[in-house]
């Protein structure tokens, strides 16, 4: 029976281990566009849950590896994480109008997240906050829209960390993204 225990959380710290690998290995790009003003960036580990772990199965240890590839900017440009990514978009949509867009995919399950977007330009200073439970999902969308008082140069940036299923707590690599509210 110890056997089969061993074995079994050798398996799941392998697979974490093979899964952080092939994560921190494929690249994204700084800035890549989902529209003409999204911008997305990687998540990265910042650290570990041992509750949840357990509660989903898995060991109570996170693996070394995971931890060995933090967010890192190469010579060319491209920004790698460890941990999924994270966008926002910003949007003109009328008079004074802007809508949000914001979000992020990981590699496992996500069980709960706590994210917001600060809207700043003219006048406004502005946070939108979400959060709460994710059911196992590995994605997460939230779209919010305001009006507001005066025209001009808006910045949206995206904050906030995702508690996966194997214990990672995975944070944005906050994104930034501009735009004219006319």
């Amino acid at each position: 029976m110890a056997i089969d225990h061993a074995r079994r959380v050798a398996s799941a710290m392998l697979v974490a281990l093979v899964a952080a690998l092939l994560i921190s290995a494929a690249p994204a790009s700084a800035t890549t566009s989902q529209g003409a003003d999204t911008v997305e960036l990687p998540m990265t580990i910042v650290g570990f849950d041992p509750k949840v772990a357990a509660a989903n199965g898995y060991p109570t240890t996170a693996p070394s590896a995971a931890w060995g590839s933090l967010s890192t900017l190469d010579d060319t440009g491209i920004v790698t994480g460890n941990c999924g990514s994270s966008f926002v978009t910003l949007k003109d949509v009328g008079v004074r109008k802007y809508t949000v867009i914001t979000g992020f995919g990981v590699p496992y399950a996500a069980v709960s997240y706590s994210w917001s977007v600060n809207v700043v330009g003219p006048n406004w200073n502005k946070t939108h906050p979400w959060g709460g439970g994710l059911a196992f999902r590995t994605t997460w969308e939230g779209t919010v829209t305001n009006v507001v008082g005066t025209g001009g140069w808006y910045s949206a940036k995206a904050s906030g960390t995702a508690v996966l299923s194997n214990g990672w707590i995975c944070k944005s690599g906050g994104p930034i993204a501009n735009e004219t509210i006319y």
